[in-house]
């Protein structure tokens, strides 16, 4: 094979190219042809260079003129544009413009075709993955993917070497494996380490240097893609001297010598108000660049030496080798400051990627406690396709509501990559501007800004469309801005045509509010937001500050609070007398209007103010009213300025905003429970939210303080969550305050959306205004599938559980309910199966068993067969010879079975540790926690077993009075006759019911739990019917008993048919179960 490793290295070479698809394309066919370019086109040629996979695959090769540059959503479209003009789903395209790197990308879509077969101009999934090559670029990554592992043979694999996720994770497990070297702890089994981060001397795994690690790789990685940002002279905001691999070796402690300045004295101070010893190269070079991320604050143990202006040795200290390690690492991959869509990625790193390692180090297990911060708070990473979804779902609806445009011009206009021949009239084009600069979006659960950064993205991307020149956009801010200097700032980015830079900073000032009960979250959301500002910066060497602008103090946009918890002492009356003092809340609103924008003197004055008019409103309180309040002393305590947590919330003070336009979330997901004692608890109790359960989750609670956020009659909440809501008990509560409001749309996504979590979710539009009793609902297995899923309009207007089904299904379902009684109404009786609590002692395989009564026959009248959840099968089991269970109780003298005594007494510390052990109610040696002689009795009737869990939703019938484990329900009737009985749950009638009816496990599992089958309904049926029906069960547990092999599939049909009659089924009907098995 020719060196393509060369290739990768230098400047793009089209005769190189070409012989590295013959070798990496097997069955590639050069057939090289022109492409025509239509007036206005952002590439200078383009040129098909033949195709691979039989068709299926072009390669192609664009040349970019020099006003693509930073345009690359853009140049994406345009790409598209053309497979789709030449019918082709995939290519490979190489996009150069003549300098020393170029990309390569593998562009992918599923066209869609009109009645003749012609392909129209809109596709579904468009996808752009990009690999960064050339003399400049960093091609271990590349080289790994498309040299070293040879050549691909489908779409499938070529898709997978285009794969972002693998670089992600690589980089990812590098950074992870540093930070525990960093804290201390274990990795895997087979990495363990001390740590190296001394804090006042200390090595220790505490949560103080947990954080202080993460705010450190934070601020570096932050650091690290300020070095992509140059000016045309090629000099960067950061250089390599202070920030490489070089740097580290020519100083011998890095940390308090080069990293503590550049942070704390360097990025957080202008230049005449820095240290004499810091205003020379390289230090003169970094741009002040404000914010207030970098005002080092009590977490950072950091004093400055006035000697040399660099950090003081000794408060903390981390050797140079973690940093060389790190260095090492971060020099491998190529870093882009352009954040990714789903639409477009670079198979580089990202500013996302700051998110990813924030949300997955935070989850790393905290020593102290024994759990991880993911663990306590609930929170998991939000991919980005599901973030893209729900940012176009909720703009969609808001604009709708705003506009009144038409719906497919507006999906046209917010979806990436593709176009509409009907343009938006000028008319609809100032609508457009107008709602989106009025919107307001808060994320109460905000993590490391993902909703935030996907709406900037979004919102971005829309203006650039219907407001080229951002004109109507800066008559709008203008209108909004108080501060004349702040106002000539925009006025002159406008003259210089930075259109996206102003249109970012207007959304973030105006639009984008966050809120996480982690500092560290709010931390990385605000750089997050700061680098996609400095994306759009002109760097200029010869300007002040190298003509970089101070970035907006975002103190008062996301905040580190517990959403849940209102003010105390808030009731409407203390609330309304606090926002009636019109002169002070006037006063507090220009300060945060003046803050976003102000430098660091002004900054400091500003502090002072609010602190100041806090103070004043508590006396003027005190002095109207003779008294104060906890609702007063409360607000008066509040430092938006610190980085502490706030345990409370209150959008209205913290904000200025009272509600939203949109609330969008993917809230942390923890069971209520299991604050059970905790203060916790009780202050959420104590906050009335009618969704609240003991046995609930936080998540529903936070659907309620969400959707309380929005406008009334038009504002929007969107939330991914566990559907566990839909159909569980504790979600009934949280369906009847839904279904007083207005569910727009429901997608039941499954498991597998979260890669850290196996959890089933569900992704809820829901309007802020009356039911319309029409809500579009789909369920699909993957997140691929999101903007393709068939939708059905339901009804979800109850508190009843709600069901995902298409019409069809809803009518055949809605019939069987009406078919006869919920099976809570008749008189049977349904308990779990055994649950001992210590499986060890009681559950032994048959050489226990044979041991036990040859010490002692009478231990056989204790021992039984015992069915476990996954040998369930349907009408008849055969209990395995291998499986017993030693069933003991307060009712007997566990002194006349010595051997099963002695058997017991080796695990007797254990059973009295057991939670359900009650010293003189429940002896040591009892099996269950509720041992009673009727309960236990119950087990030797005739009765009917079924799993707790399953894919295939089978019932047992068992007269041999054997016992079951936890994992299964036994049923007993005492009303209708159990054969009959069997023959209708096993019946294909009711399975499909319960399919639709069960909570899902993954993609093919279903949760058989009693509050969710006892509502099965079963029809009574006339003598003759069920006297049929129990003859031919009967028959089936016969001829099963003899041979469990055995085929009864025609005793098992004709059961279907008998059934199909007692719930009145059409033939149609009949068709569509038969269809469903």
């Amino acid at each position: 094979m020719i060196n393509h490793k060369i290739l990768l290295d230098r400047p793009y070479n089209h005769n190189d190219f070409v012989g590295f698809v013959k070798e990496f394309l097997p069955g590639f066919t050069y057939d090289e042809a022109s492409i025509s370019l239509g007036d206005g086109s952002l590439f200078e040629s383009a040129r098909i260079l033949g195709n691979a996979m039989d068709g299926e695959l072009a390669a192609i090769e664009i040349v970019l003129r020099p006003e693509s540059q930073g345009r690359r959503i853009a140049i994406t479209k345009e790409a598209f544009k053309i497979l789709r003009d030449h019918a082709t789903a995939n290519a490979l395209i190489v996009f150069t413009d003549g300098t020393d790197n170029w990309r390569l990308s593998l562009l992918t879509t599923t066209l869609k075709l009109d009645d003749k077969g012609r392909v129209v101009t809109e596709s579904s999934n468009p996808r752009r993955y990009s690999f960064v090559l050339g003399a400049h670029a960093k091609t271990r990554t590349p080289y790994e993917s498309l040299i070293k592992k040879g050549s691909v043979s489908d779409i499938k694999q070529l898709q997978e070497r285009f794969s972002v996720e693998v670089v992600n994770k690589q980089f990812y497990e590098s950074i992870a494996d540093l930070f525990t070297k960093l804290v201390g702890g274990e990795r895997s089994k087979t990495k363990k380490y001390p740590g190296l981060l001394k804090i006042n001397g200390m090595v220790n795994q505490s949560v103080e240097h947990q954080e202080f690690a993460v705010r450190l790789i934070g601020r570096i990685i932050f650091s690290w893609f300020l070095k992509e940002k140059k000016s045309d002279a090629g000099v960067p905001i950061v250089p390599n001297d202070l920030l490489s691999l070089s740097a580290v070796t020519k100083n011998e402690d890095y940390y308090h010598s080069i990293l503590e300045p550049l942070f704390f004295e360097l990025l957080n101070k202008r230049v005449e108000h820095r240290h004499e010893s810091l205003r020379e190269e390289p230090f003169s070079t970094v741009p002040y660049l404000n914010g207030g991320l970098f005002s080092p604050q009590h977490g950072d143990f950091y004093n400055q030496n006035s000697f040399n202006g660099a950090g003081t040795p000794g408060l903390t200290h981390i050797p140079n080798e973690w940093f060389k390690e790190l260095f090492e690492v971060l020099e491998q991959y190529n870093f882009t400051v352009d954040e990714n869509t789903s639409y477009d990625v670079d198979l580089s790193i990202d500013p996302e990627m700051l998110g990813r390692i924030f949300e997955n180090l935070l989850a790393e297990i905290n020593p102290e406690t024994g759990e991880s911060a993911r663990k306590s708070t609930g929170s998991f990473y939000t991919p980005r396709e599901i973030v893209d979804y729900m940012v176009d779902s909720s703009l969609l609806e808001f604009l709708k509501n705003k506009t009144e445009i038409n719906e497919g011009k507006l999906k046209t206009l917010i979806s990436w990559g593709t176009e509409d021949d009907e343009e938006l009239t000028v008319n609809e084009k100032e609508k457009v501007v107008s709602a989106l600069a009025n919107l307001t979006i808060l994320d109460p659960a905000c993590g490391s800004g993902a909703f935030p950064i996907g709406i900037l993205q979004k919102v971005v991307y829309v203006l650039q469309q219907v407001d080229e020149k951002a004109e109507l956009w800066l008559d709008n801010q203008l209108r909004l801005i108080p501060s004349p200097e702040f106002r000539r700032h925009l006025e002159e980015k406008h003259r210089s045509e930075n259109y996206d830079y102003i249109r970012k900073l207007g959304v973030i000032r105006e639009s984008i509010f966050g809120v996480d009960i982690q500092t560290i979250a709010t931390e990385i959301a605000k750089l997050r937001c700061f680098l996609t500002l400095i994306i759009d910066e002109e760097v200029s060497d010869d300007k002040p500050n190298r003509g970089v602008h101070a970035l907006p103090n975002l103190d008062f946009k996301f905040v580190t609070a517990n959403s849940l918890i209102g003010l105390p002492d808030s009731t409407q009356t203390s609330k309304v007398n606090l926002f009636e003092d019109s002169s002070h809340i006037d006063k507090l609103k220009g300060i945060r209007d003046r803050y976003f924008g102000a430098d660091a003197d002004e900054r400091n004055r500003l502090r002072d103010e609010f602190r100041v008019l806090q103070m004043d409103m508590l006396r003027n309180r005190i002095s109207t009213s003779g008294a104060t309040s906890d609702l007063y002393n409360t607000l008066s305590d509040w430092d938006p300025f610190k980085h502490d947590k706030t345990d409370w919330f209150d959008s209205e003070w913290m904000f200025g905003v009272d509600s939203f336009d949109l609330v969008i979330a993917n809230p942390p997901y923890v069971q209520i429970q299991k604050f059970k004692g905790q203060h916790v608890q009780k202050v959420l109790e104590s906050q009335k939210y009618e969704t609240y359960s003991r046995t609930g989750d936080i998540y529903c609670l936070f659907y309620e303080m969400g959707i309380k956020s929005t406008k009334f009659d038009s504002g929007l909440l969107c939330y991914i969550t566990s559907n566990k809501w839909l159909r569980s008990n504790y979600g009934k509560a949280l369906r009847g305050f839904m279904a007083k409001l207005n569910p727009l749309t429901l997608i039941d996504l499954g498991s597998g959306v979260f890669e850290s979590a196996v959890v089933d979710t569900n992704i809820l539009v829901l309007q802020n205004t009356h039911n319309q009793h029409n809500t579009a609902t789909t369920t699909i297995k993957s997140v691929a599938d999101l903007n393709s899923g068939e939708y059905n309009n339901v009804g979800l207007d109850s508190e009843e559980p709600w069901i995902m089904s298409t019409q069809q299904e809803g009518a055949i379902k809605s019939k069987i309910d009406s078919g006869g009684k919920r099976l809570k109404q008749l008189d049977i009786t349904i308990n779990k199966g055994l649950m001992t609590g210590y499986n060890d002692a009681f559950y032994f395989d048959k050489a226990t068993r044979d041991k036990l009564i040859a010490e002692d026959p009478a231990s056989d009248e204790l021992i039984y067969k015992n069915f476990r959840g996954r040998e369930i099968n349907g009408y008849y089991t055969k209990p395995t010879d291998d499986s017993y269970v030693l069933v003991t109780s307060n009712y007997i003298d566990i002194d006349n079975y010595p051997a099963v005594k002695k058997h017991l007494l080796q695990f007797e510390t254990k059973l009295k540790a057991r939670a359900q052990f009650i010293r003189g109610d429940h002896d040591w040696f009892t099996v269950d926690n509720c041992p009673s002689e009727s309960n236990l009795e119950k087990y030797r009737y005739p009765k009917i077993i079924y799993p707790n869990m399953t894919q295939n939703i089978l019932f047992t019938v068992d007269e041999s009075g054997s016992f079951s484990n936890d994992k299964t329900f036994t049923l007993v009737s005492n009303d209708l006759d159990i054969y009959y009985l069997a023959g209708l749950l096993n019946s294909s009638t009711i399975r499909y019911y319960l399919k639709l009816s069960l909570p899902k496990l993954g993609d093919k599992g279903y949760e058989v739990r009693k509050v969710f089958f006892e509502n099965t309904p079963i029809a009574i049926g006339t003598p003759d019917q069920k006297q049929a029906i129990e003859k031919l069960v009967r028959e089936i547990i016969a001829a099963k008993t003899a041979d469990p092999q055995v085929d009864t599939s025609a005793e098992e049909s004709k059961i279907d048919h008998l059934v199909y009659a007692l719930y009145s089924l059409t033939p149609e009907e009949i068709a569509i179960v038969e269809g469903s098995k």
